[in-house]
């Protein structure tokens, strides 16, 4: 292969040796990124071998984000100092973006797996399981009266959760005093819940702890788990089951999953603090 050939390559055949539409080296070429190594008396622009590598790296900060503007001054200014300081600060942008990458595979499998679960579960029965400790990131709501400071509560308690990165796909949930769900307060809630695999300093947690619960679940309008809690009690009752500590309301098929609110599915589990040895 000559000198000279290996030195005159058009601009056609560089974008397709690049993997990039001639255009795009037009562009470069237009705003002063990247020209062509040679160009001939008679305007014919050529490219050369050397050149493939700077127009990699170009083509790599852009894949990045990187605006042109911002590139064009590295190229315009490159030298070994540079290059280290901005090849620091997209390596660390890009960390950044495997992190929140890594956070959304892990919320899609973990919702998949749930959604599994559930679809092969038999949802209309009242019973006793074990359940193993589980750690709820929480924010306090018992002392909230109104239903736009409930909402505004919520909120804010997702938003922590994201910018924590705590958040790895098990639905948010709500926490109920026993003592409230035997007056009858059904819907007065202690705790907005998100359940995770690890605490995380300056956010408030809750230690579920492992032992027997009253399981149940509720279909329908999150407002309407009264129905739901009165049949567990009349089980309670039924069965000399005494219940203690919270209830756990966990969103199994929610908002994200179901599009009308009759099919909304809600898991309920109640401490228990006392089982007959027959039960279980």
């Amino acid at each position: 292969m000559s000198e000279h050939f290996q030195n005159k390559i058009s601009t056609g055949t560089f974008a397709k040796l690049c993997g990039v539409p001639k255009k795009t080296l037009l562009y470069y070429d237009e705003i002063g990124l990247f020209q062509p190594d040679h160009i001939a008396e008679n305007g014919y622009r050529y490219y050369s071998y050397r050149q493939f590598e700077v127009l990699s790296v170009i083509l790599a900060l852009r894949e990045i984000g990187m605006p042109l503007k911002e590139i064009k001054e590295y190229i315009d200014n490159r030298n070994p100092e540079n290059m280290i300081r901005l090849f620091h600060e997209e390596d660390r942008k890009i960390q950044n973006e495997i992190k929140k990458l890594k956070q959304t595979h892990r919320f899609l499998q973990t919702r998949i797996q749930l959604t599994q679960n559930v679809l092969q579960t038999h949802t209309d029965m009242i019973q006793l399981e074990e359940q193993e400790k589980a750690y709820f990131a929480v924010t306090n709501v018992s002392h909230i009266q109104s239903i736009d400071d409930f909402s505004e509560a919520w909120r804010n308690h997702i938003q922590c959760c994201m910018e924590k990165g705590i958040n790895v796909g098990y639905p948010d949930g709500t926490m109920v005093c026993v003592e409230d769900i035997m007056k009858g307060n059904y819907l007065k809630y202690a705790y907005i819940f998100t359940k995770t695999t690890r605490t995380v300093q300056g956010v408030p947690f809750f230690e579920k702890p492992k032992g027997i619960y009253l399981a149940a679940y509720h279909q329908g309008s999150y407002e309407l788990t009264g129905e739901t809690y009165q049949k567990m009690i009349d089980y309670a009752k039924e069965h000399h089951i005494k219940l203690s500590g919270y209830s756990f309301e966990e969103g199994m098929l929610d908002e994200l999953v179901v599009s009308s609110t009759e099919d909304l599915l809600l898991k309920i589990s109640i401490g228990v603090q006392e089982v007959p040895c027959a039960l279980f």
